[in-house]
């Protein structure tokens, strides 16, 4: 009160008091929320049963980040400060701004804040970002995180890379249609835990559920935080509490493909549980699902024996893992709208299988503006692909896929599963291994058998049998090109023939099958052929095993000719 006892006069404030606003008032494209009513020509005061209504209507959202007028704003949490937690985002200027709450109508934005020690970000099962810091590219600090992950778990140097790769990742996940998961395998004391506790703590809003004793929290903790499971499988108790688990992970890897469920009390009422969101898992064997597993970057997990690496976390684990969230936060608020998933399709990955490739594409879209990471991510996928065909080749249907090239290439016109189920007993040291059981995973390859009179032999499918020729055998070559001596333009020589693009048992890779060509069209004689010996001399120099066998090979594709003994010639088509 004032000294005539008489009470203050209320600033009055256009969005709060008038009640025009956010119906009728002509001026909503000019003022704010808060903007001062004193020279509003129109302003009409609510009484105070017209501003309990909208109180009582407001609608208040906790939440650890949202997009708003197009605008990213992320929660930071640092329990030592008042308060704990607050809103961070980017503003035009490049300069970051902090706001407690943020409204939008009758809709108020709030952070997460605990209220009890009983709580997600109170014990260190959700960990955000306690500050938003400066990096100096994306390339330092790709470097940042790998060296971070070699101090503190030991990986190979490539799944270390790709591990900081995949981190960058999930801090932009929703900005892209599909996932894959990161997964280490390997039996107890082999430092999966500990992968967990490194790579799956940088990564977007990690989500610590191995502690989790049924899949139902798992569902509860992606719809409110929307961040990264964390998640050791060997903690779920039975069958079916796994079999639950992996309908998430079978769900999980894309937008739009929830669990759906019947309420326990209410049948007619459906659930729609979310799944989408990065996975980082640590697994003792393979998923069964093949699927599954084709979604998964995995490595396998062997028992270290460097002596650099810490048996206990120290504290400066911690404080890195600190300062590299609020590098990645940052991270996310400068590149969340420079990611179009539309173009993502244009970036060419090389020639990879199309569910690796499928699962890796997101990546891409990391790189679009970087070459030579783009260039890198390439060349880890190719081997990653190649990694992935040595696993299957040890496999039954590897192997019977093989004995099937094998037969082809020895001249056998009709194979049946008799001659496999030699074959694979005589290559591979498989005794248990039938003509009948030969025959089922025949058909579970899909290739269709024929009989002829008192035996079956199996269909020659050009396009399935190089199908499953890249899908099953190291070095499958499934073209074979060279460079005319008039033009130097490539040219493809198995047009025409059925199966000049069959996998050679050396397994040269397609890219030596090239140089080997090249090669010879520089050793041509006066007589416009090649020394046989002079092809040998060339097969040893690139380091091609059994280099006659090799010739040989391409001689039986009519890849090569030889139109005099000891002469050949590279058949040019026609």
């Amino acid at each position: 009160m004032s000294a005539s006892g008489s009470k203050r006069k209320p600033r009055l404030i256009c969005g709060r008091d008038c009640i025009h606003y956010a119906r009728d008032c002509p001026y909503m494209d000019v003022i704010s929320y808060d903007d001062s009513a004193e020279n509003c020509p129109d302003f009409e005061p609510k009484d105070n049963m017209a501003r309990k209504r909208e109180k009582d209507a407001e609608i208040t959202i906790v939440t650890s980040g949202f997009v708003l007028d197009g605008v990213l704003y992320e929660e930071i949490y640092d329990p030592l400060n008042s308060p704990p937690g607050v809103f961070v985002c980017l503003k035009d200027d490049g300069d970051i701004e902090l706001v407690t709450e943020v409204k939008d109508g009758i809709r108020k934005y709030i952070p997460y804040i605990p209220l009890d020690d009983n709580d997600p970000l109170s014990t260190g099962a959700v960990k955000l970002p306690t500050f938003c810091e400066d990096y100096e590219s994306e390339k330092d600090l790709v470097r940042e995180i790998q060296e971070h992950i070699h101090r503190y778990v030991d990986v190979s140097p490539r799944f270390e890379r790709f591990s900081a790769w995949y981190i960058l990742l999930t801090w932009l996940y929703d900005r892209v249609n599909t996932i894959p998961y990161l997964r280490v395998l390997g039996d107890t004391g082999t430092g999966k835990s500990r992968f967990l506790d490194v790579v799956g703590g940088l990564c977007y809003k990690p989500c610590m559920v191995s502690g989790a004793v049924t899949p139902a929290p798992i569902y509860r903790m992606i719809r409110q935080w929307k961040g990264t499971i964390i998640l050791d499988e060997a903690d779920f108790r039975d069958s079916n509490e796994k079999n639950e688990v992996i309908k998430i992970l079978n769900c999980g890897f894309e937008k739009g493909r929830p669990v759906i469920r019947c309420r326990q009390n209410d049948v007619e009422t459906l659930q729609f549980l979310p799944t989408y969101c990065p996975k980082v898992i640590a697994t003792r064997r393979p998923f069964e699902d093949k699927a599954l597993e084709s979604r998964c970057l995995t490595e396998r997990m062997i028992e270290t024996s460097r002596k650099d690496i810490p048996d206990v976390l120290p504290p400066e684990f911690y404080e890195e893992q600190e300062e590299l969230r609020n590098k990645l936060l940052m991270f996310r608020l400068r590149n969340y709208d420079s990611i179009d998933p539309r173009k993502i399709q244009e970036i060419d990955l090389g020639d990879i299988e199309p569910r690796l490739r499928q699962a890796t594409r997101s990546f891409a879209s990391l790189f679009s503006g970087i070459p030579d990471m783009l260039s890198e991510f390439r060349d880890f996928l190719r081997k990653y692909n190649e990694e992935l065909v040595e696993e299957r080749s040890e496999t039954i249907e590897g192997m019977i896929v093989n004995a099937i090239f094998s037969l082809k290439e020895e001249g056998y016109e009709r194979i049946t599963s008799s001659d496999i189920a030699f074959r694979v007993k005589e290559r591979f040291g498989i005794e248990r291994i039938t003509p009948q059981s030969v025959g089922k995973y025949l058909k579970s390859l899909g290739i269709e058998r024929k009989r002829d009179r008192d035996q079956r032999y199996i269909v020659w499918n050009d396009d399935l049998m190089n199908k499953l020729g890249k899908r099953y055998i190291p070095g499958f070559v499934t073209s074979v090109t060279s460079v005319t001596s008039n033009n130097g333009k490539l040219e493809d020589y198995d047009r025409g023939f059925p199966h000049a693009n069959v996998t050679n048992v050396t397994h040269v890779t397609q890219e030596t099958v090239q140089k080997f060509i090249q090669q010879l069209e520089q050793e041509r004689g006066d007589d416009g052929l090649i020394d046989f010996e002079k092809a040998i001399d060339i097969c040893l120099s690139l380091g091609i095993p059994q280099p006659t066998k090799f010739i040989k090979q391409l001689q039986a594709r009519r890849i090569l000719l030889e139109p005099f003994s000891g002469k050949l010639d590279v058949w040019r088509g026609g």
